[in-house]
């Protein structure tokens, strides 16, 4: 995005987050002034539609819930994506164990059948390594 254009979407921003304000401060102090209200409500939907039509000004970039949510209690949009990743490698290491757990009672369950049952397991084998025939369609 171009400085031009940033400049263009950070004003769209500054000017509906003022419009909501004026319209917090209308709804907080209102007076029964309906025409003022639907004024404001309508200066509210034409600020967002210009900010929904710079929508694509940002490139498709999609912000995950954590990080809004953690932006609208007042915290750092940095530490809460560092917060994402570190919890997804976490989770990640976690399943990585996993995997490595169920080969390894793979690789001892077809040790202890090889020993037990020598004859099934080479049956078993053979049957490992033919390929998989198609299911038959009707």
């Amino acid at each position: 995005m171009d400085p031009k254009q940033q400049k263009a979407l950070l004003q769209s921003v500054r000017s509906s987050l003022l419009t909501v304000q004026e319209l917090e401060q209308t709804v907080s102090n209102f007076s029964g002034d309906q025409v003022l209200l639907d004024t404001q409500l309508n200066a509210l939907v034409a600020s967002l539609k210009d900010l929904q039509s710079k929508q694509t000004l940002c490139g498709g970039s999609e912000v995950p819930i954590e990080v809004l949510r953690a932006l609208d209690i007042g915290g750092n949009p940095d530490i809460s994506t560092l917060d994402l990743f570190k919890q997804g490698l976490q989770e990640n290491q976690a399943t990585k164990g996993k995997v490595q757990a169920l080969q390894q009672l793979r690789e001892d369950l077809d040790k202890e059948l090889r020993q037990a049952y020598p004859a099934a397991f080479t049956a078993y084998s053979a049957l490992k390594a033919t390929p998989a025939s198609p299911a038959p369609t009707e």
